[in-house]
């Protein structure tokens, strides 16, 4: 498969939807999942089982900004120890891990927000590709390094780009998370005249029957995602289904154990 810079690097993209089209999507999706709905208008979000106002939104934010310096510092330190292998080393381990908390404080901030009865809604004219690139980039800075990007295909929506680009982040991150290192994850745009669909393939450990579900709970993961060895908070595909019902949108997959998942944005026009 042709790949585009790993991530790290700054990504350049290239038109190889081969990883997608292996799973042949089309056919793959079960019958009476999005692709087979007709069009529906946008609904509110749907808060039942998330959190209200109890989520210290504060404290979040003094948490993420000493975690911030941290793990900037750490970067910088490591690009200028290049020569002593036992510091580049150590100062790895940190920047690795300060990543890692700061998605998981990405997550409990999105959540509160999201869970907020007056959530803000701002609709615009969004070009999907360039969102899908950015969210791909604030997985590198946090530390997901060594696996590749490609995305195929171009669309414009108009829905609300911060809530999608929530919705993106954390259905990339649990590709990037739970696939082995230098594995490709494959994004495909499609769009016709009533929806646009985004195709998130990877070759990570894939999803059982019996988590098909329990995965879209907050704080909850598949049996084999602990297996897998992969820390986590459980909350990344329950904001992104959260964040992608403020426009209507859904998100489903399909999977092959131990052969990846593929996910499915789905995000009606108008």
């Amino acid at each position: 498969m042709t790949v585009s810079e790993p991530l790290g690097a700054t990504v350049r993209t290239r038109y190889d939807t081969s990883a997608i089209d292996s799973f042949q999507i089309a056919e793959s999706v079960p019958a009476g999942t999005a692709l087979g709905c007709a069009r529906r208008p946008a609904q509110p979000v749907r808060r039942a089982g998330a959190p209200s106002r109890s989520l210290p939104s504060s404290a979040i934010h003094e948490l993420r900004t000493p975690l911030t310096s941290i793990h900037g510092y750490a970067q910088m330190l490591q690009r200028g120890l290049s020569d002593n292998p036992r510091a580049v080393n150590g100062l790895s381990v940190i920047v690795r891990e300060s990543g890692r908390l700061t998605q998981m404080l990405t997550e409990l901030s999105d959540l509160a927000e999201l869970s907020e009865p007056d959530a803000d809604c701002v609709r615009s004219d969004v070009d999907v590709r360039a969102l899908i690139e950015i969210a791909a980039e604030t997985i590198a800075r946090q530390g997901a390094v060594g696996h590749a990007v490609t995305i195929g295909g171009q669309a414009r929506l108009v829905c609300d780009g911060r809530r999608l680009a929530q919705a993106l982040t954390q259905v990339l991150t649990n590709a990037t998370r739970y696939s082995p290192p230098d594995s490709c994850i494959a994004v495909r745009l499609v769009e016709d005249d009533d929806w646009v669909r985004i195709y998130v393939a990877d070759e990570g450990i894939g999803i059982c029957d019996a988590d098909a579900e329990r995965v879209y709970q907050p704080f909850q993961r598949g049996a084999n995602a602990r297996e897998f060895g992969t820390r986590g908070l459980g909350l990344g595909l329950f904001i992104a289904r959260l964040a992608l019902a403020v426009d209507g949108g859904t998100l489903t997959h399909t999977a092959r154990p131990s052969e990846g998942t593929v996910f499915v944005i789905e995000l009606p026009r108008g």
